[in-house]
């Protein structure tokens, strides 16, 4: 009897239990263990919320260690706490309705000495219709290169957030970035020339 005994008290030491969250059954196919759980928040670098018809904020995020601003406040604020915010008259979009809002680079000049070479100086939040034109403005052409096209200035943007108006004007955002961005620039072949910007 007493082998008997431990044996269903070890049974019924090792059986899985309901809990808080999780509730198991028993079927004729073993046990089934379901999970009932609240969604959890994930807040990442790059995170947008618009805001109205005509303006958006940003958690914080970097290029290279650089934080991203807006009119030159940084994302994470200023010392007074207040969080800057990008604003538009009117959306920017291309041919398609889509809209882009990006972290544009600056980089250090690669004729001078002062700094290293295409570093990144920094980085301003825009919304444009087009990344690799100079004005933002939609472009005629595809960038099918795999990387963000040279602007001028020594500058390159990359889309962290894009939004698409549908025909009946209702309009939808995806967030493209989750996580703090890395810059490199592939250089044409005089070595000094920017042919492309990559951001992962």
């Amino acid at each position: 009897m007493k082998i008997l005994d431990r044996l269903h008290r070890s049974g019924r030491a090792s059986q899985l239990r309901s809990g808080p969250g999780a509730a198991v059954f028993q079927s004729g196919f073993g046990r089934i263990v379901r999970f009932k759980s609240q969604g959890a928040d994930f807040n990442h670098p790059w995170q947008m919320t618009l805001l109205s018809e005509s303006s958006a904020a940003f958690l914080p995020g970097s290029v290279n260690g650089v934080q991203a601003a807006i009119k030159g406040v940084p994302l994470s604020g200023n010392k007074k706490g207040e969080t800057p915010v990008l604003r538009w008259s009117k959306l920017r979009l291309n041919a398609d309705g889509m809209g882009w809002f990006c972290a544009e680079v600056a980089c250090a000049d690669p004729g001078k000495k002062d700094r290293p070479p295409w570093s990144v100086t920094k980085v301003e939040m825009v919304q444009v219709a087009d990344p690799d034109t100079d004005n933002g403005e939609a472009g005629s052409t595809l960038n099918a290169s795999g990387g963000a096209r040279p602007l001028s200035g020594f500058r390159a943007r990359w889309p962290v957030a894009m939004i698409q108006e549908y025909s009946e004007g209702s309009r939808e955002l995806f967030q493209i970035v989750y996580f703090n961005l890395t810059h490199r620039v592939a250089l044409k072949a005089d070595g000094i020339s920017a042919a492309r910007h990559f951001f992962f």
